[in-house]
């Protein structure tokens, strides 16, 4: 009601007193984290979710906004650091394992990269993004004939958006 008031700070408040008396609540957790996200309280959002990890460490939605968070603040290796911590099932965290594959590549691991996307596909192979991160990832890794059909299937997909696609051109 708070938030819908646009009382953020009442909202905010009224968060904290609901995970003093139930911490494992993870909904008011993300919001509380949201909210502070917001506001660009990248600290104090860090230290809701991290609780909520200490609480139970399989929770991968706290784990992919940790990284999120990490993201925003730039520090990539930190975001990289809280999703290899835990591998949740593939087919519920898609989000997760493609945020997972794209700082891979980012910070110059194409192997892992590779892996992740190869995992990708193998749930939904007409991804055309997971297809062009593929074949960027096996392109660092000096595989150029397997980057170009990766490439190939990228543009096949008909799912980039133009610039993406200009890039596979």
């Amino acid at each position: 009601t708070a938030m819908a008031k646009g009382q953020m700070r009442e909202a905010q408040d009224n968060y904290y007193q609901v995970l003093v008396h139930d911490p494992h609540n993870q909904d008011a957790r993300e919001q509380l984290a949201g909210l502070l996200y917001g506001e660009g309280r990248l600290t104090e959002a860090s230290q809701v979710l991290e609780e909520g990890l200490r609480l139970d460490p399989a929770q991968a939605d706290l784990r992919l906004l940790l990284a999120r968070v990490a993201i925003s603040g730039g520090d990539r290796q930190k975001a990289l650091d809280w999703l290899t911590g835990y591998q949740p099932d593939l087919a519920a965290n898609l989000d997760y394992y493609a945020t997972w594959a794209g700082l891979a590549q980012e910070l110059g691991q194409p192997a892992q990269a590779s892996e992740l996307y190869v995992k990708l596909l193998r749930q939904q192979p007409d991804q055309g993004r997971w297809w062009l991160g593929l074949g960027l990832a096996l392109e660092a890794e000096g595989n150029s004939g397997e980057a170009r059909q990766a490439f190939l299937r990228a543009r096949q997909s008909g799912t980039l958006r133009n610039e993406l696609a200009a890039l596979v051109e």
